[in-house]
């Protein structure tokens, strides 16, 4: 999952680690909910999930929104079958989303994320903030340039 060991030496050196490494500082890794902590971007999966490292590999779903998906689904909320025209649309907006994502927020890149818990798939639920970005919530960001929808699972 970790695609390089530099995202969490870059992270150790910029917060510059005052103190060797501890079992208390693994343990509380991944991050639990409640908690805030500054992780690396480490690969953006797609619109709403990232991949993200400092000491352990934690894949985070974005807190309050909803992108559209990589693998669309044949059937709607209502059930009725999705056109291949809508599932391609669907893909198309995915892609668009993801692409947006890594451009602004590269790997290396640093974000402040605070846990809300976990989701039905085990991804960790996060408010991720964009240090680069002066803070600014990633959620409420990708909601205004058009990449997602508010949602609250």
């Amino acid at each position: 999952m970790i695609r390089s060991i530099l995202p969490a030496l870059l992270l150790a050196v910029t917060l510059g680690q005052p103190e060797p490494l501890s079992r208390a500082m693994l343990a509380t890794f991944p991050p639990v909910s409640g908690e805030q902590k500054m992780l690396v971007i480490d690969y953006p999966v797609d619109g709403d999930t990232i991949d993200m490292a400092f000491l352990v590999p934690v894949r985070c779903r974005v807190f309050g929104i909803n992108t559209p998906e990589m693998r669309p689904r044949l059937r709607d909320a209502n059930g009725r079958e999705r056109s291949k025209a809508e599932r391609d649309a669907e893909r198309a907006a995915a892609i668009a989303a993801q692409a947006y994502l890594k451009k602004i927020m590269p790997v290396g890149t640093l974000a402040t994320v605070k846990v809300e818990g976990k989701d039905s798939l085990g991804r960790t639920l996060a408010d991720i903030y964009m240090r680069a970005h002066g803070g600014t919530s990633l959620g409420e960001h990708l909601i205004q340039q058009g990449h997602g929808k508010a949602f609250l699972p």
